[in-house]
């Protein structure tokens, strides 16, 4: 019972390998998978910035003085004439890891009467405080 027991978590003998397990290894090799490839929920590895991150990039870094919108982000992004509702995220969430990876300067700013069409800009050269505003990879601030 207690050399069972043993083997059904993870402990094998070095000499055995009738449940499963290469000669030496002492965990399955799944539990081993699993911690190789997540660490902490997130990968180990990044990629570098994917194709909207690097034309956001490129658009936001052309003219740091201008402020775009999120329709307009993501019109010279997909080049489509009618923004829909999965160019809007996929712009939004590249717009939150560009600013987290490379941009902290890289802000928003609510319009009051606006639904889903935010203005981004750089704090920089727009230094002006105000209750709509806050930083790209912060929480969208409410409409006041």
């Amino acid at each position: 019972m207690l050399r069972a027991a043993h083997l059904a978590y993870g402990h094998a003998s070095r000499t055995s390998t009738s449940w499963g397990l290469p000669y030496g290894f002492t965990t399955p090799i799944w539990e081993t998978l699993k911690w190789r490839w997540s660490y902490g929920g997130r990968s180990e590895m990044s990629r570098g910035p994917g194709k909207i991150e690097q034309q956001l990039s490129k658009i936001l870094k052309e003219d740091p003085s201008l402020i775009h919108s999120t329709a307009d982000l993501c019109r010279q992004v997909y080049w489509v004439a009618v923004v829909e509702k999965k160019h809007r995220v996929a712009v939004l969430r590249a717009l939150k890891t560009f600013s987290r990876k490379a941009a902290p300067w890289l802000w928003r700013d609510v319009a009051v009467h606006e639904r889903s069409d935010d203005s981004w800009y750089d704090f920089r050269t727009h230094p002006a405080s105000g209750r709509n505003r806050a930083p790209a990879d912060a929480r969208r601030p409410a409409k006041r």
